[in-house]
């Protein structure tokens, strides 16, 4: 946030600027780069939802660089949160992750946040809840399968990483043509 004491009110502050300092930068060209920085560097979100080998809809989040029109050979990354959490947990990492060049799927497992459809995941029967690692193969294939897509990393904390070692076991299936 930036202030200008004495600047006047609301828009008057860029004319009061203009006319006391005639030979600076106006204000709205500083307030305009900064904000272009500060949303490209973002990168580009959209909500995406993928389908698991078991019939489950899981839905996401795919971040990209902003460097990108599609997704390129820029590293991936799946983030799986704990049987406790949902994708939400992870939203503040995967806007640093994208900033710093990689692309990010961040997704709710089977039975937590939206990805609800066959029931939440503690009432689920445990044969059923001890079967996220298959979540993370299926966003394993979900992120391959992207256009150009590059190396891919797995990053879970506390049953994430049980997911996310257990998904690595067992192979990943290779995209079927629709």
């Amino acid at each position: 946030i930036r202030v200008f004491n004495g600047m006047g009110m609301g828009t008057t502050m860029f004319s009061v600027w203009r006319s006391e300092r005639p030979k600076e930068k106006p204000i709205e060209d500083g307030l305009a780069e900064w904000m272009d920085v500060q949303l490209k560097s973002a990168g580009r979100t959209q909500e995406v939802s993928f389908q698991t080998e078991d019939g489950w809809t899981l839905y996401g989040t795919l971040r990209t660089p902003d460097s990108t029109s599609e997704v390129t050979a820029a590293p991936g990354v799946i983030l799986i949160h704990s049987s406790f959490t949902d994708r939400h947990i992870y939203d503040h990492l995967a806007e640093t992750m994208v900033k710093r060049g990689l692309t990010v799927l961040n997704f709710d497992s089977r039975g937590r946040g939206k990805s609800i459809g066959k029931g939440e995941l503690l009432d689920l029967p445990p044969d059923e809840r001890n079967k996220t690692y298959i979540d993370a193969r299926a966003a394993v294939n979900f992120l391959s399968a992207l256009p150009g897509a590059g190396r891919i990393g797995l990053l879970g904390a506390d049953r994430g990483a049980t997911y996310a070692l257990r998904a690595r076991r067992h192979p990943v299936q290779a995209p079927r043509e629709l």
